[in-house]
């Protein structure tokens, strides 16, 4: 049989860390009491757990960096980071509407992104994707799936914000496809 042998010398590898960061829905609101008490979500929720994702990412980054030289992280935003009111429910449980939670989210994003430079030495590149609940249109339109939507506009105004600063580079797709 075919056996794997270790062959690391003990030398510090070259490697690139890559973390992805969607399906927030930052403004949901889930009730405890609607789902028999076994789940609840709301914007003081996910704010926390989005301050723990850059937390723990950059902990990760710099305990890895114990073994191999990390130039770069690639976090992929991938969207969903607003709940929006593609679903009519959403305008009942939703806790902000949909332009206050894009203002929310990218906020916080902004944030973990500077504790990011702040807390290691790597560059960032940060592949942005529209998801399908930050749409202005009833349905899905392909063609025009990022003049349609809020977190695309999001997305650019980050990325202006870090205009300037070498260390971080926004790749935002203009296609469906991406």
């Amino acid at each position: 049989s075919y056996v794997i042998k270790n062959t690391s010398t003990g030398v510090k590898n070259e490697a690139t860390a890559v973390a992805v960061l969607s399906d927030i829905h930052f403004e949901e609101t889930v009730h405890s009491a609607n789902v028999n008490g076994q789940n609840e979500y709301n914007t003081r929720i996910a704010k926390e757990r989005l301050e723990m994702f850059f937390v723990n990412l950059v902990k990760l980054i710099n305990d890895r960096k114990q073994k191999s030289e990390i130039g770069t992280l690639v976090l992929a935003l991938l969207g969903d980071m607003i709940n929006g009111q593609l679903r009519e429910e959403a305008m009942e449980n939703n806790s902000l509407r949909p332009m206050e939670a894009m203002l929310a989210v990218k906020e916080i994003l902004s944030s973990g992104i500077k504790y990011i430079l702040d807390n290691t030495d790597v560059k960032i590149v940060l592949p942005c994707h529209s998801g399908n609940h930050g749409r202005m249109t009833k349905k899905v339109h392909i063609s025009t799936e990022a003049g349609n939507s809020i977190e695309y506009a999001m997305y650019h105004s980050l990325a202006h914000d870090f205009k300037g600063n070498h260390r971080v580079t926004f790749v935002i797709s203009e296609s469906y496809h991406s």
